[in-house]
């Protein structure tokens, strides 16, 4: 009997904490983005941002979830153009994008060859 009344705990438990991994969760990303300066929108579509960095390019998902921001203001993908300077805040599975923060364009010197 005692049995029966720790598997029903544990059962309440369980069901209990279901909602908290459902879809739409999102937890906060293992490491926090990355505030380079030099990571900029390579190309942005409905389902997807691919980003370029001197380092590496990236794609994430975009989904219902994902917000936007321009210099801080909630805007919508569309607002957001190749070349702007970017940083992504991934969800907990590192695939998604949680948050995109874009600024302007970065200004090239024109020094320089690039």
């Amino acid at each position: 009997m005692k049995t029966s009344y720790i598997t029903l705990l544990a059962a309440a438990l369980v069901i209990a904490a279901a909602p908290a991994f459902g879809k739409g969760h999102r937890s906060k990303p293992s490491q926090p983005p990355r505030h380079d300066g030099r990571t900029v929108i390579a190309r942005i579509g409905s389902s997807e941002i691919v980003t370029e960095s001197p380092q590496s390019k990236r794609t994430y998902k975009i989904d219902d979830d994902t917000e936007f921001f321009y210099l801080g203001k909630k805007v919508t993908s569309s607002d957001l153009k190749k070349g702007m300077r970017v940083v992504i805040t991934p969800s907990f599975d590192g695939l998604t994008a949680d948050k995109i923060e874009a600024g302007d364009a970065p200004v090239r010197d024109k020094n320089s060859k690039k």
